[in-house]
């Protein structure tokens, strides 16, 4: 059916009835979630996060797998006792991979990683994978399967509607933002980088880890 696909392209109604149903779910978890909280001691100290998005129609993309916004970011909150010092009602977009998060918590400045980088070995429909850097205000996006490339300005454009790759107003702040992805994939096995430049791949992303070889030499694509 349509709302088992990767790809569709709906009506007005058609969306509108998908996330009414989505949300609903969301609501239905969220009851859940409260029946715990109730019952939880008044020192808890409650994280909640989730490990994707939905693209609900966005771009006429469902699912996940995706760099664009409705994919890619996901819930992350935290809830705790008084004592501990949490300055509530707080939005905190960078990223804090492996580092203590109690001085963000606490409301303090405190200097993290430059930018964000995010990959799919295979996006179904698209014969490629993804790799993605954002900081939350710009998103450069490679598909080296096609050899294809966005730059999205999340500020002034945050339902990234313009793709500013080809922009020459934005030549540089593009090949700022491609040379970090270059620097982050360098020696990779799948050779996305060669001789200093993104390389164009034939395909998804071959699953290159020592050990975990498709026998086949096929990925799967599967949810």
């Amino acid at each position: 059916s349509a709302f088992d696909s990767w790809r569709w392209w709906p009506s007005p109604e058609q969306i509108r009835q998908f996330r009414a149903g989505y949300y609903g779910c969301i609501n239905h978890i969220d009851d859940q979630i409260a029946r715990i909280l109730h019952l939880l001691p008044r020192n808890t100290l409650i994280l909640f996060t989730a490990d994707h998005g939905e693209m609900a129609g966005d771009h006429q993309w469902l699912r996940k797998r995706n760099a664009w916004e409705g994919s890619a970011r996901i819930p992350f909150l935290v809830h705790g006792p008084a004592p501990l010092g949490i300055r509530p009602g707080q939005v905190r977009p960078e990223p804090v991979d492996g580092r203590s998060l109690m001085p963000l918590l606490r409301g303090h400045s405190v200097p993290w990683r430059e930018f964000l980088h995010g990959e799919c070995a295979a996006v179904p429909t698209v014969h490629s994978g993804m790799q993605y850097v954002t900081d939350g205000r710009r998103k450069y996006v490679w598909f080296p399967g096609r050899g294809e490339e966005f730059f999205f300005d999340l500020e002034a454009d945050p339902c990234e509607l313009r793709n500013l790759a080809a922009d020459a107003a934005r030549a540089d702040e593009v090949a700022l933002w491609r040379n970090r992805l270059i620097r982050t994939l360098e020696g990779r096995p799948e050779a996305f980088v060669e001789n200093g430049r993104l390389r164009r791949l034939d395909g998804p992303t071959p699953p290159c880890l020592p050990g975990f070889e498709n026998p086949l030499g096929k990925v799967a694509v599967g949810d």
